[in-house]
């Protein structure tokens, strides 16, 4: 409370000039300027009368009747106080959160050396930086064609991220086993698109630079299988997806990200597509049919062996070529009847391959490829074909042509290249010759082009 006195004055002097030229007012003045050094000022200025003149009734009267507006004043300046404090504080909030949210508008992959359930963000990114650096190159394989090595190459020579549709994949490595599959947010790329999100290269090894962030310029080679995961299905699965350009190319950016409910803080894989106006190039891997589809058959025992309760299938189907060959044929067994029925070979073929080890992998293999080359001729986007081998035969020169196509720098060593197998022993020449025919019947001229050496001196290349 503020008791009126015969004379108050907590002022500056400019308020003092005011106070001496109208000294029978009450002068309220609210200064919240403080960059000047003012203060609030509660001024009451009176000229006092003398005692004569004024009863005790009467003065008594009179300083209940200025006691009033100021009690009514100091109400208000007490409620004007408040509200600039709580203003300045919701000011305060606000410029944090502006600050943490232009922190999140810049996407950034995590670099911990472990899955952190808390660090990462899904769902935000910067839509101009996409923009500067080119747009999403795709990184187009085949499962188990080279897609991790030239991945991982990329990241690493450039100290740059790359990119993948499968979010929902980062968090499974080597966690099926224990039940805990999904264990953070997807780390999304774009802004208004959490398809596709930043890779973690956290389960090669703890090989990664902790440097590493998102590129600055060039495109952002982006990983896709376009829809050909499937190994134990039927060949025919998905049809429109192994004849329509157009569905294929769906298959292409579809992809899964992870998102945390807030209420029961469990984590969710939802399906989501990369926009096609953002991709603007691709990278397409081609690697020998034969140790492609023997590779295929080792992610799969490496798969059942992160699977509880998979011993059984493990000891009847050993990492070795008997085990891939009887794993092959009970394959086909399953589902010779529909493939027989189904209509989706061409010219008497599945009587042809019908006993072909995993031939159905092989007519999987040649369609893809189809579509691949399709798809990148229908977007009207440039292409780069990378045969596996060639890391092999002639790094640098493959090195270098990818970082040009994706106008990236190499800034830091190379991890080296290690060959995989080959496992064409893995099958006889009778079974060699029918799967070049297979693949000059069904293969589309471009598909034909850069695998023809691969069996060169069998079939149609005798």
């Amino acid at each position: 409370m503020i008791l009126p006195t015969t004379k108050t004055t907590v002022t500056s002097a400019a308020e003092e000039q005011v106070s001496s030229k109208q000294p029978d007012r009450l002068n309220l003045t609210l200064l919240s300027r403080r960059a000047k050094g003012r203060q609030i000022v509660v001024e009451t200025s009176m000229e006092p009368e003398s005692a004569e003149q004024i009863s005790p009734q009467k003065k008594s009267k009179r300083m209940i009747k200025r006691m009033l507006p100021i009690k009514a004043i100091a109400c208000t300046i007490v409620l004007a106080l408040s509200s600039v404090s709580i203003i300045q504080n919701l000011n305060g909030h606000l410029g944090s959160i502006k600050d943490a949210q232009s922190h999140m508008d810049i996407v950034s992959a995590s670099t911990s050396s472990a899955p952190q359930a808390d660090t990462t963000k899904h769902n935000e990114g910067d839509e101009t930086s996409v923009s500067k650096k080119g747009g999403i190159a795709w990184l187009m394989t085949f499962p188990n064609s080279g897609t991790t090595y030239t991945s991982f190459l990329v990241a690493a020579v450039t100290g740059a991220h790359t990119a993948t549709n499968y979010g929902a994949e980062l968090n499974a490595q080597g966690m099926r086993s224990t039940g805990q599959v999904l264990v953070r947010e997807s780390a999304s790329v774009l802004m208004n698109s959490p398809v596709p999100s930043w890779s973690d290269y956290n389960w090669h090894g703890g090989s990664m630079k902790k440097t590493w962030k998102p590129p600055t310029q060039g495109y952002i080679l982006t990983k896709t299988h376009c829809g050909g995961y499937c190994f134990d299905c039927f060949a025919g699965l998905k049809q429109e997806a192994t004849k329509d350009v157009t569905a294929f190319s769906k298959e292409c950016g579809r992809g899964q990200y992870v998102t945390r409910n807030t209420t029961s803080g469990q984590f969710h894989a939802i399906n989501g597509y990369t926009p096609t106006e953002k991709v603007a190039r691709a990278v397409h891997i081609i690697r020998d049919p034969f140790d492609n589809v023997v590779a295929r058959f080792h992610h799969e025992i490496k798969r059942m062996k992160e699977q509880a309760g998979s011993e059984r299938w493990l000891a009847k189907y050993p990492n070795t070529r008997d085990g891939f060959r009887d794993f092959c044929n009970d394959l086909g067994a399953k589902w010779k009847d529909k493939e027989e029925k189904s209509g989706i070979y061409k010219d008497n073929m599945f009587a042809l391959i019908k006993d072909v080890p995993c031939h159905s992998d092989f007519f999987r293999y040649i369609q893809w490829h189809n579509l691949a080359f399709a798809t990148t001729a229908d977007l009207g986007i440039p292409s780069k074909i990378i045969l596996y081998e060639d890391y092999a035969n002639n790094f640098n020169k493959t090195k270098d042509e990818l970082l040009q196509f994706l106008q990236q720098d190499e800034v830091y060593d190379y991890p080296s290249f290690v060959a995989g197998k080959t496992y064409r022993h893995y099958y006889t020449e009778e079974e060699i010759d029918a799967v070049s025919i297979m693949f000059s019947k069904l293969g589309h001229q471009e598909t034909r082009n850069k695998t023809q050496h691969y069996f060169k001196g069998y079939g149609e290349y005798k």
